[in-house]
């Protein structure tokens, strides 16, 4: 107002610069996420986390049920974390 512009005309100039500051912003930031998921797929492509269950059978853990020697042993082969037992 010291500079002789009406309150309604600094109003409506920071108005308008706040919509284009956050249209920016927002393209700014969704490129960054984009960038950054590029990123992270292409580090788990690069570095796999080793599975402990493979797809060979030969791979594959057993449990060892019992152990008294009068009783039965049973087997029972791992399964994965998701798949439920039958």
């Amino acid at each position: 107002m010291w500079a002789g512009n009406p309150a309604m005309t600094i109003i409506l100039r920071a108005t308008v610069l706040m919509i284009m500051a956050w249209i920016i912003g927002c393209a700014v930031g969704g490129l960054a996420q984009h960038t950054a998921e590029e990123h992270i797929e292409q580090h788990k492509l690069d570095h796999p986390i080793p599975s402990d269950f493979g797809d060979d059978e030969s791979h594959r853990d057993a449990e060892l049920l019992g152990g008294n020697n009068n009783e039965e042993e049973i087997i029972v082969p791992a399964t994965r974390p998701d798949t439920p037992l039958t």
